[in-house]
């Protein structure tokens, strides 16, 4: 046990922090290194065949089995760190941290596992010392779903093994610490990861990063007003209603007053009454006809082709639809093919994730307000 281990699961709450801290037992002392944070070192006051009690952490309970390590000790009155653990191999690699640094922020990356793939653009903004803000989409399958909230990076050394650390602090769910194997001489990254005990090997895999003249070409293109002339469903396969693993895709009930002018119903995207205004002070309006459906922020991604749309609330008893973010699929000066998932009304409920790809044509230039 007087090792190093990692972890492989948490069995408790899940938090990302779990799978990017490291334990070191020593005969009196426990170590635990949050890498791309902080590190905390306690005393050993007392050891059993089960049990280990400290000067600073609560009482773990504790079990090896065929190199495997389980630790479970109390977070809070409510809540239980539920750990699985192997021992910690590091692989050192002859790459550098910037060599990977570098080649992260030279191009986009794609990589996917579990049949959700991401999208990742690395940039040299700091969030603070040493950790960097990123832009990332999320795929099902080949659509869109969202852009995260405010992911951060950073590429950590720890006892020679370069490990790349994507923090996602709203989203909780994917893969963030990647154990790096191999910067491949065509550019490639290959990588390991664990979550909920299951090993991923990952590639990351470079894709062409527009550069700065191109990316402000496409945010002028934007601006403008855009009608729709054609939405065409891409539909998913039929779903048993029984079948538990689709309920979120059920219909929502809407709760509120509902202003018929202000949802989008299937007829409105048929009979093209649907435009999109983006404006060069960063908001937008989404129209049905005069009536403003949803309305808010947005912003041009780094990698050029997704548009992340944040919707204002209107603070009021009266149902308002969110706008999710679009891909373009193409763009000039009087074209925008995009493909965007709407929420479409229906007897008093929503559809959500019925994605759609829309041929815009632009106009004249005419703000709508409230």
């Amino acid at each position: 046990m007087n090792k190093t281990w990692y972890v492989i699961s948490d069995e408790g709450y899940a938090e990302q922090v779990s799978y990017r801290s490291i334990y070191s037992f020593a005969t009196d002392s426990i170590s635990i290194d949050f890498l791309g944070a902080k590190r905390i070192s306690t005393k050993i006051q007392a050891i059993t065949d089960s049990t280990i009690k400290s000067d600073s952490l609560p009482l773990i309970n504790y079990r090896l089995k065929n190199d495997t390590l389980q630790l479970r000790y109390a977070r809070s009155a409510y809540d239980t760190i539920d750990l699985r653990l192997l021992p910690f191999i590091p692989k050192e690699t002859k790459t550098s941290i910037k060599q990977v640094e570098s080649t992260l922020l030279s191009h986009n990356w794609l990589y996917q596992y579990e049949g959700i793939k991401f999208d990742a653009t690395f940039l040299n903004i700091n969030f603070c010392p040493g950790i960097r803000y990123s832009q990332m989409q999320v795929y099902y399958g080949d659509k869109l779903d969202r852009t995260l909230q405010m992911p951060l990076w950073k590429v950590e050394s720890y006892k020679k093994q370069l490990i790349l650390i994507i923090e996602n602090p709203m989203d909780n769910f994917y893969a963030n610490v990647f154990f790096i194997n191999e910067l491949t001489t065509e550019g490639e990254l290959k990588t390991s990861t664990w979550q909920y005990g299951n090993k991923y090997e990952i590639k990351f895999e470079k894709q062409t990063l527009i550069d700065s003249l191109e990316l402000l070409k496409t945010h002028t293109n934007l601006l403008g007003t855009w009608s729709l002339q054609s939405a065409s469903e891409r539909k998913e396969p039929e779903i048993d209603p029984n079948d538990t693993t689709y309920i979120y895709l059920g219909h929502i009930p809407i709760w509120g007053t509902i202003n018929m002018n202000t949802v989008i119903e299937e007829s409105d995207l048929n009979e093209g009454k649907i435009t999109y205004n983006f404006y060069p002070d960063s908001s937008y309006q989404l129209l049905k006809v005069n009536s403003i459906v949803c309305q808010g922020k947005w912003e041009l991604q780094r990698n050029g082709r997704v548009v992340k749309l944040t919707t204002e609330s209107n603070w009021s008893d009266e149902y308002q639809s969110d706008c999710n973010d679009f891909l373009i699929n193409q763009l000039t000066d009087e074209v925008l093919s995009l493909e965007h998932s709407i929420p479409i009304y229906k007897n008093d409920s929503t559809v959500p994730n019925r994605y759609y790809e829309l041929k815009m044509i632009k106009k004249m230039h005419n703000k709508t307000y409230e």
